[in-house]
């Protein structure tokens, strides 16, 4: 069992031992000499069983994790600081597993449809029940789309309660379905709570005040990937028919930022080899699933730390991305990457507010329950126009031709907010008010035949490699 190396990375490592085991962190927590189950995962996580349980914390070494074996200790740290320290006093096994792919979870259901169940047939749990107020599932928690007015709501009407047929009050444990409590409380709210129930159980010192991390825009996306992918509209056909007559004969794409791979699929589609950077994981998971079985190599790293081999390329191609990307880093790159006379191409889908029919309505709604972004009431992107200068400035490329194309889409209440989930400004909304904006927006929306035009022009931007 020693190893005097201080590093090892196995697949899955399994050891039986006698051991004792330290773990200081968020608490500190030991456990005294005893035989043992250690389960080192080939993510570098670690875990530690007995025969009847998992002992928390000592399993919560989750990835990524530092670990080091020396004189029949373990040491293994975490990310956020976090020490595990296992002394080994007799080691009975160990071995190491290759298990091969994991296929993934197959279910037989999710909770939404168990929801859906109950609510059509509540008779089904008790006779004398009735459904009260049918609450849908959004990413920030269940909404009831069907609210019209923000006064309280009599304790009967309240998500979590049924009414008998006779009108007297039963409280919700009868018929609890998961997720039937609209939590309006934000993650904040309830760490802000820990130290007051902690102090209930006879913990002393004084409760810390909590201030909420600013969240990164650029990586939210990969929360809601899957709604992205069936929210988000794709481009009209004619940008990559420009694109392809911009640059003639184009065999290799190198692809910044695909997302969930909409402008991806229509390269492949058009005969081009795609190699396509994109930072979040959940985001390329659904990009590969969209591209299989096509040219298509999908990588996970920011663009910026990406080195694609010189001259591998004939196009560079950025769609809904390129303003994410820091322009100092990866013009360089993208000239190196490029073959002579290869071309940059970029587009952006803008939503044109000012000709949305409802947007007087729409702007109330934002000014009552997100007045930050008021201004831009439909998450729209703003393009930074100074990647443009930075483009023409950099000599490495030409002039930047612009195009435009002018389309619409029309959207019910049900499609338009799960929209609205998949932008950046919204997503980073505390939730309880972006459930109060989707409700209301969707209140709009409903009352206009549940339809809203939006008015879309996609704008590309081409600019030619300067270098011979």
């Amino acid at each position: 069992m020693r190893r005097d190396s201080a590093c090892y990375n196995a697949t899955m490592r399994v050891v039986v031992a006698r051991c004792s085991v330290e773990y200081d962190g968020r608490l500190g927590a030991r456990l005294p000499e005893a035989v043992r189950l250690i389960m080192v995962k080939a993510d570098g996580s670690i875990a530690v069983h007995s025969d009847a349980k998992a002992y928390k914390p000592l399993n919560w070494m989750s990835p990524p994790c530092s670990i080091r074996e020396a004189d029949g200790m373990i040491t293994v740290r975490s990310a956020g600081g976090e020490q595990l320290t296992i002394v080994l006093h007799e080691v009975m096994s160990d071995q190491i597993f290759d298990l091969g792919d994991e296929p993934g979870l197959a279910k037989d259901g999710v909770e939404a449809e168990l929801q859906e169940l109950i609510a059509a047939r509540v008779q089904a749990l008790r006779e004398d029940l009735r459904l009260v107020r049918r609450e849908y599932p959004t990413d920030v928690g269940p909404v009831d789309r069907r609210r019209r007015t923000t006064r309280p709501v009599p304790r009967a009407a309240r998500p979590g309660w049924l009414a008998r047929a006779d009108a007297r009050d039963v409280r919700g444990d009868a018929y609890q379905a998961p997720g039937a409590r609209l939590r309006r409380e934000s993650r904040y709210r309830m760490h802000r709570d820990r130290p007051r129930r902690a102090a209930r159980r006879g913990a002393a010192g004084p409760s810390p005040v909590l201030v909420p991390k600013p969240r990164d825009r650029a990586r939210v996306f990969g929360e809601v990937a899957d709604l992205y992918d069936r929210r988000r509209p794709g481009y009209p056909a004619a940008v990559f028919d420009d694109v392809l007559a911009f640059v003639p004969g184009a065999r290799d794409v190198l692809e910044i930022g695909c997302g969930t791979g909409k402008a991806t699929l229509s390269l492949a589609i058009r005969g081009l080899r795609v190699v396509a950077v994109e930072p979040d994981p959940d985001m390329a998971r659904v990009a590969r699933a969209n591209t299989a079985g096509r040219r298509v190599a999908i990588r996970v790293s920011r663009f910026e730390e990406w080195h694609p081999k010189p001259a591998s390329a004939d196009l560079i191609f950025a769609a809904q991305s390129l303003h994410w990307v820091d322009a100092s880093l990866a013009l360089p790159s993208c000239s190196r990457a490029l073959r002579p006379r290869g071309g940059l191409a970029a587009c952006w889908n803008v939503a044109r507010y000012e000709l949305m029919p409802l947007r007087d309505e729409l702007d109330a709604a934002y000014r009552r329950f997100a007045p930050e972004i008021a201004g831009k009431a439909t998450g729209t992107p703003v393009l930074h126009h100074r990647w443009r200068r930075a483009i023409e400035e950099s000599r490495l490329f030409g002039p930047v031709d612009v195009r435009t194309y002018d389309w619409e889409q029309t959207y019910s209440a049900v499609e338009y907010t799960e929209l609205l989930q998949t932008h950046s400004d919204h997503r980073t909304l505390p939730p309880a008010r972006l459930a109060e904006l989707l409700d209301a927006v969707a209140t709009i929306i409903e009352g206009h035949d549940d339809k809203l035009r939006r008015p879309y022009r996609t704008e590309l931007w081409l600019s030619r490699s300067t270098t011979q």
